[in-house]
């Protein structure tokens, strides 16, 4: 799917209302949740423009208390990040996300990884 119609889905689907970053102006990050309302798991999804680069602790803080936020409503939540994506991926891995095997999905068997956080309690 092109990025339009994916944020397009993304947004009809989101749980909670879309949440955006804003460096300087430009918009830097939107994120949100979606998923089925009755079930305990959610999907994380995020994505990023690369003014978000020129805060990276700032966006690291607002990214914790979002993933606070989200794991007060659902208990689990996971995502999908491109197996290749190593910045994405270490963001997750600071944020306490587990990080599962590479797999291939899709028609054109792209690699991706799992990234999931349960809450304790």
């Amino acid at each position: 799917m092109s990025p339009r119609l994916v944020l397009r889905t993304t947004f009809r689907r989101s749980l909670t209302p879309p949440r955006a970053a804003f460096v300087d102006d430009f918009i830097a990050a939107m994120w949100g949740l979606t998923g089925d309302i009755r079930s305990e798991i959610a999907e994380v999804w995020l994505f990023t423009a690369p003014a978000i680069e020129r805060v990276p602790f700032t966006f690291v803080q607002i990214a914790r208390a979002e993933l606070a936020t989200m794991q007060s409503i659902k208990r689990r939540l996971g995502s999908y990040v491109a197996a290749d994506y190593a910045e994405a991926i270490r963001l997750f891995e600071t944020l306490g996300f587990h990080i599962d095997a590479p797999i291939a999905i899709g028609p054109k068997r792209a690699l991706f990884r799992r990234c999931w956080i349960e809450r304790t309690s």
